[in-house]
């Protein structure tokens, strides 16, 4: 059993230098706010944020930044409520885009976040709420939760600690394994992780 133990240990510690021996990727995000979102985000707290999310996917050499300053936009709404709205946001240009609500994703409202995007011809962008049903804490990994959709990961339920969690996320959801780690840094070209063939959904409770 030892033995076991030890083979498993060594093999962690091998990934995780192997991690680290791997240049760092910085990824520069263009953020762009609705005007009409109440109450206002500061750019502290957007930087904050980012900071926060590079903490958990700093496990694979990750960070987010902020490019530039932040912009507001009024050519979309501010709450999705449709598919067509969800399209609308999507196409403001910007890599993180905030609204108030999201009513309409893949999934069960409320949502929090929402990546998805029907036409896959266009790439995925982030789409999150200003008071998403999340304490604090969870907000930086909502965040992070959604890069990694724009990067080719999907919905996993193999680990109650992922990431990817399609469950409402925890402060605990903060797993990623070796080829997640690889489909961050290299984004969706470059991501070994097949597309399901189909979308996981959270277990319901007994």
């Amino acid at each position: 059993m030892r033995t076991i133990i030890l083979i498993i240990s060594l093999g962690v510690l091998l990934w995780a230098g192997s991690a680290s021996a791997e240049k760092q990727k910085q990824y520069s995000l263009k953020v762009s706010i609705h005007r009409d979102v109440q109450p206002r985000m500061t750019k502290a707290e957007v930087e904050s944020l980012l900071r926060r999310a590079s903490n958990v996917l700093s496990r694979c050499n990750v960070r987010l930044r902020l490019d530039g300053k932040i912009k507001t936009f009024d050519s979309a709404p501010k709450d999705i409520n449709n598919s067509t709205d969800l399209e609308a946001v999507h196409r403001v240009p910007a890599h993180i885009k905030v609204v108030q609500t999201i009513s309409s994703c893949i999934g069960q409202p409320p949502f929090a976040g929402c990546s998805f995007r029907p036409n896959t011809n266009f790439p995925k962008t982030i789409i999150v709420t200003r008071n998403p049903p999340l304490v604090d804490d969870e907000r930086p990994l909502l965040w992070a939760h959604e890069f990694g959709h724009t990067k080719g990961l999907f919905h996993r339920i193999d680990d109650e600690l992922a990431l990817m969690t399609p469950c409402p996320l925890k402060l605990f959801n903060k797993n990623l394994t070796k080829d997640e780690c690889t489909c961050l840094l290299k984004g969706p070209k470059g991501c070994p992780i097949p597309e399901p063939t189909q979308q996981a959904s959270c277990p319901t409770q007994p």
